[in-house]
């Protein structure tokens, strides 16, 4: 199904719709292929000694937040903390240059990020239906933009010219770096509306800003919170860690420096993540119901193969819903990395594998 109209209406005042979320058909699948080179596990390796300096400053915000002497630090909220680090990997893998959120205050960009998103909308109902008319709602959505596109504009530039100078990137690639390479390659103006690459450029980073810093730092504070509530686990994850990159956890961030590649050997801690993910998603997409499109009550709800029109509907995907499905997920309310592993004889789980009513051809409820 294609993207539903209120997703690009939601990013139009941010993007102004150039950016992949926005994007259908031909165009979307030309950003996409760009997207995915700049995500590769070959360009995260690249960026990896950078990451780890942000990293560090995360680790030792956290440390003296902590307290010390045996004296427990104040209360502080995990999600800020996390939020900051987002934005500082984002700045650093994005654009090769480092943002400070997490020690100095909000750079403008992020700060005008932070600022327009209470202003979007999705729909428009009774609730909001005001700001289409409030001059300063309208002048903030403005304003905050052109505050964004102004700080961003030099940097960008810079990378083009030094790309087209035959300069090569420091550190390795960033994802600006990719996509102003291969954007220019693509040319995805011919499917939408001649925007040039520049605007491309401009409108996903941005997009990156958007997308990436929440759901990360969701991500994140969920992680740490059901590492705190399962001491097994977490127990499990540091012997892992001890074993590959050494006991010494002053001397891991050095490690992987050197050896980008050993975090690809730790399977029960990105076990870890998924299982984490699984269970506290955040994301989600909306589509446009064509016409005549249906979803059908499932097996044991009362309403089996009972018909829901959705003419002119927007469908939003139930992932939240289908990761607590036990069709799919065995003991779904459970926090068990093992089930993204091989099956535990002791202990046999079936593997996360889409089987069940959801494979059938017709979607249901």
């Amino acid at each position: 199904m294609e993207k539903a109209a209120a997703q690009g209406d939601f990013l139009r005042p941010f993007t102004r719709n150039v950016d992949i979320a926005s994007s259908h058909g031909a165009a979307w699948k030309k950003l996409r292929r760009c997207m995915n080179l700049g995500f590769s596990p070959q360009a995260i390796r690249a960026r990896l000694p950078a990451l780890m300096e942000e990293v560090e400053v995360f680790r030792d915000i956290m440390i003296n937040r902590a307290g010390k002497d045996g004296v427990w630090g104040s209360v502080f909220t995990l999600k800020e903390l996390v939020t900051m680090l987002t934005l500082d990997f984002i700045g650093r893998f994005t654009l090769d240059i480092r943002l400070h959120e997490q020690t100095t205050p909000l750079t403008p960009i992020s700060a005008a990020m932070l600022d327009t998103l209470p202003q979007l909308r999705v729909f428009t109902h009774i609730g909001n239906v005001w700001s289409l008319f409030n001059p300063w709602v309208q002048f903030k959505l403005w304003y905050n933009v052109r505050v964004m596109d102004t700080w961003l504009a030099p940097f960008l530039k810079k990378r083009r010219d030094d790309l087209t100078a035959g300069k090569p990137p420091s550190g390795g690639a960033t994802l600006v770096d990719t996509l102003l390479q291969t954007i220019a390659t693509e040319n995805p103006a011919d499917a939408t509306e001649n925007r040039n690459v520049f605007d491309y450029v401009v409108a996903e980073t941005k997009h990156t800003l958007f997308a990436g810093h929440e759901t990360t730092a969701f991500s994140l504070a969920w992680l740490f919170r059901t590492l705190v509530q399962e001491p097994t686990i977490l127990g499990k994850m540091m012997a892992e860690h001890d074993a590959v990159l050494g006991p010494d956890p002053n001397a891991i961030a050095d490690r992987l420096r050197e050896a980008p590649h050993l975090m690809g050997q730790l399977p029960y801690t990105t076990a870890v993540i998924k299982e984490s993910m699984r269970i506290h998603t955040n994301v989600g997409t909306l589509r446009a119901a064509p016409p005549g499109a249906s979803l059908y009550g499932p097996v044991g709800s009362g309403y089996e193969g009972v018909a829901f029109p959705t003419d002119q509907c927007v469908l939003w995907d139930g992932n939240f819903a289908i990761h607590r499905n036990p069709a799919y997920y065995p003991r779904p309310m459970e926090f068990l990395p093992k089930r993204w592993l091989t099956t535990d004889k002791d202990d046999p789980l079936p593997a996360a594998t889409p089987t069940g009513p959801l494979s059938r051809a017709r979607a249901t409820v």
